[in-house]
């Protein structure tokens, strides 16, 4: 793969990561209170659509279970660094479990909808594609009034990223099996 497709993964699991580790905090928006994941969860959301727009569902599927396990990985470090004990001089292990002991417990909440709404996102926008014969206008689903804001920045990228790549996948033969890593 190419260093532009490397860099959009790259920056899917980092948006995946930050979220899950800033969803520590509460915040009220509009009157709801929300996690501060809120900032930049829904960016993984658009690079989503960007690599399934460019490089189709199966390369989706690919990076979407690279997050699942970069962020299982990335819980299981927090929760052994927990689970170490402090140097006896050190005072920040209140604020340690304060913030980052609740990261097991928040990822195992996301990880079902992490799962769920990036497949359901990866396969309706490719399905999208095939049903419009790529027609930017049919892909156009506002799945989260942030997403929608970014919707210009997104086919501006995926537009940029189709003429430097060369490619424009079509899942016309694709096997959407969330668990299949091949094809």
């Amino acid at each position: 793969m190419s260093w532009r497709f490397i860099t959009c993964t790259g920056l899917f699991v980092t948006c995946l990561l930050t979220a899950n580790v800033i969803a520590t905090k509460l915040v009220v928006v509009g009157g709801l209170t929300l996690t501060a994941g809120i900032v930049i969860f829904p960016i993984s959301y658009v690079l989503g659509d960007v690599l399934t727009e460019v490089w189709g569902y199966a390369a989706t599927r690919r990076v979407i279970w690279l997050g699942f396990a970069c962020n299982a990985l990335m819980v299981l470090a927090i929760w052994l660094g927990g689970e170490l004990p402090a140097a006896p001089f050190w005072r920040g292990e209140p604020a340690y479990q304060e913030i980052l002991g609740h990261t097991p417990r928040i990822l195992m909440a996301s990880f079902v909808a992490y799962l769920i709404g990036e497949f359901a996102n990866a396969f309706v926008l490719a399905k999208l594609k095939i049903a419009t014969h790529g027609i930017v206008a049919g892909q156009w689903l506002v799945k989260v009034v942030y997403e929608a804001a970014a919707t210009p920045l997104t086919y501006a990228a995926v537009a940029w990223l189709k003429s430097r790549e060369q490619v424009d996948t079509f899942d016309y033969d694709t096997d959407f099996n969330p668990v299949r890593l091949r094809g």
